[in-house]
């Protein structure tokens, strides 16, 4: 794996206690994570090579250097069997190989089929050359066209354009009248229709934890929205959906971190209930390159609890 998107400001917030060589050391792990698409070895000296701090940096002894690289190693990466693993990267490099193995199936089959230019060009040609009993002189209109209008023609004839506008626009009237009539029952019996159940399917989609949808659609109900004949409602509404839509996507990115550390993540119902996106840390933090500081104590235990659904190394 050759690219990966890197967040400056969630990478500066998470290793703001780093020194220099402490953050090139943990900015060369990333990469070379990424590169080799596995954990990284447990051969420390290997490790201190590659990373070219074999003869110490800028006149600092090789066990310096080898305290600073257990210092990055014990604060960012789980110890297991397999090597030194990051969660958040694993999670990119198996999202990596299931598009890798898609693109690859699609190679195989050929791509799109190839539209059959040549043939139809070839029955166009029969058409024209045919004879037909009694010849014509040329009209001047394609074959299969009637070559004098049964009406009078409208002045200003419909352009190609203008059949794609009207087509769009017609698509679009049936797509609303399709959102207007659909409707959601929540556990209560209560119904979400119109833009308040779009924007409760987004927050669902978004927060990606998908247990007890219409407990969920209750919570939702009861968040303090503006009715509409208050003033600035409009604003303060979506104001709170954006604050709403953020922390949820914060709480969808780091979950699996969460449940390594031990936390029991929320489920939509609760979550919803106790206004979690009104918490200043939720709305703050986005998708960290890096998990929470790992607590050696409880180390063990929690990666061999979570090694069957994170550490994939079949490949």
């Amino acid at each position: 794996m050759h690219y990966y998107k890197f967040k400056i400001a969630d990478y500066r917030k998470n290793t703001m206690h780093l020194n220099p060589l402490e953050h090139y050391i943990y900015r060369s792990l990333i990469d070379l994570y990424y590169m080799d698409e596995k954990p990284i070895p447990k051969k420390t000296q290997w490790v201190i090579r590659r990373l070219g701090l074999g003869s110490g940096w800028n006149n600092m002894g090789y066990e310096q250097c080898e305290k600073y690289l257990k210092n990055v190693l014990d604060d960012y990466f789980l110890d297991t069997e397999d090597g030194f693993l990051h969660v958040k990267i694993e999670e990119d490099l198996k999202q990596y190989k299931k598009t890798s193995n898609k693109n690859r199936e699609n190679g195989k089959k050929g791509g799109r089929p190839k539209k059959l230019i040549n043939q139809q060009l070839s029955e166009i040609s029969e058409t024209q050359t045919k004879p037909n009993g009694n010849p014509k002189k040329p009209s001047g209109f394609r074959v299969g066209t009637q070559s004098e209008p049964t009406r009078n023609p409208n002045h200003k004839p419909i352009t190609n354009n203008q059949e794609k506008k009207e087509k769009k626009l017609k698509n679009k009237e049936k797509k609303v009248s399709s959102e207007n009539d659909q409707e959601y029952l929540t556990a209560k019996g209560k119904k979400l229709t119109g833009q308040n159940l779009k924007n409760f399917e987004i927050f669902w989609e978004t927060f990606d934890y998908k247990k007890s949808k219409s407990s969920a659609a209750d919570s939702w109900l009861k968040i303090p929205w503006k009715k509409s004949s208050e003033p600035d409602a409009k604003s303060c509404n979506q104001k709170i959906f954006e604050s709403i839509l953020k922390s949820a996507e914060f709480e969808a990115q780091t979950r699996q971190a969460k449940i390594l550390t031990g936390q029991i993540p929320k489920m939509a119902q609760g979550w919803l209930t106790e206004r979690r996106w009104e918490d200043p840390i939720l709305i703050t933090q986005v998708d960290d390159i890096s998990p929470p500081l790992i607590d050696q104590k409880t180390n063990k235990q929690r990666v061999a609890a979570a090694a069957q659904n994170i550490t994939d190394t079949s490949w």
